[in-house]
């Protein structure tokens, strides 16, 4: 054997694997989340995603298929944070409790996902111009609303006679304010003490005046 043959052959070049794999396609959706936040799916191509991400079109195209498939992706992560949220107020026993817990929960995520947030805000801005989500965050909320509220009367918190479609369509609609303000909130500390301050009016009375 030649000196030359007993030199380590360099690695051959090819598509990244394992950790490097995962690496990659988690920088393809980070690069996503942030390009539909700020400029919505439309701006959303895949040669501004190619300059956002640093990575060719023949690498964004071998993670996904499609710019649908990306948004997706992104989605269900959404929808994941607003199952935190849903969950922690699940954990508490009174509407306004679960309300200001949703909220509290709502408000720990903006700061510390705050690009997720936005594209939450985003999507139901401009939800004619992409794709419909198979996991849709909107229709997570209305669905605990709706749930809230039926076993809210069932426990004599609200009037038997309350309009369940019309209190619901007005939380729903105070939800994605405050997720609106977190999408253009700069300050982390001022959005905490609006969520917080939310979750106070929730807890000394808003609700159980409705009806």
């Amino acid at each position: 054997m030649t000196e030359l043959d007993a030199r380590p052959r360099p690695r051959r070049r090819g598509r990244p694997v394992g950790a490097d794999s995962a690496r990659t396609r988690a920088q393809i959706v980070d690069a996503a989340r942030t390009l539909i936040a700020a400029k919505g799916y439309p701006a959303a191509t895949f040669q501004a995603l190619s300059a956002a991400s640093g990575f060719g079109r023949t690498t964004l195209h071998y993670y996904f298929d499609s710019l649908d498939t990306i948004y997706q992706a992104l989605m269900a992560e959404a929808s994941e944070v607003i199952m935190r949220c849903i969950t922690m107020a699940g954990m508490e026993s009174t509407l306004p409790d679960q309300l200001a817990a949703y909220i509290a929960e709502f408000g720990r995520s903006s700061v510390s996902d705050r690009a997720t947030v936005v594209l939450l805000s985003r999507s139901r801005l401009a939800s004619s111009q992409a794709p419909a989500p198979v996991c849709d965050p909107a229709v997570e909320v209305r669905r605990f609303l709706t749930r809230a509220v039926g076993e809210a009367i069932g426990r004599g918190e609200l009037p038997i006679g309350t309009d369940v479609p019309i209190v619901v369509d007005l939380l729903y609609s105070v939800f994605w304010g405050i997720g609106f303000y977190a999408g253009l909130a700069d300050d982390p500390n001022r959005l905490e003490a609006v969520t917080r301050q939310l979750g106070d009016v929730f807890k000394t009375g808003l609700v159980n005046g409705v009806g």
